[in-house]
């Protein structure tokens, strides 16, 4: 409901008097790598991010989404990791949603 039609599961609301925080995992299918575009495979690790969106309830708000970093497995591909991206919630290299970004 916070966040429809985007693929992640919601961990844990976080609520104050001026900030909102969702904490939500990406949950989509894996992604393929942006130079080769083979599909991902195996997981290198995991990390938080942190993203700026639009005020909610005269609160501001911020996402942290934990992501995926896989490894591509192309030899001839000069990409060893990348991440996933969450449609509709995160791009790459920013700290805003396209939400707030428009």
């Amino acid at each position: 409901m916070l966040l429809p039609g985007v693929d992640v599961d919601l961990e844990r609301l976080i609520v104050s008097p001026e900030l909102l925080v969702i904490e939500a995992a990406a949950r989509g299918k894996p992604p393929r790598c942006p130079d080769c575009a083979t599909p991902g495979r195996h997981i290198h690790s995991t990390y938080w991010r942190t993203l700026a969106e639009r005020p909610v309830t005269g609160r501001r708000l911020a996402i942290r989404l934990r992501v995926r970093r896989y490894f591509c497995d192309r030899t001839r591909c000069g990409r060893l990791t990348f991440v996933e991206q969450v449609g509709g919630l995160s791009e790459c290299h920013r700290r805003s949603s396209p939400g707030l970004k428009r």
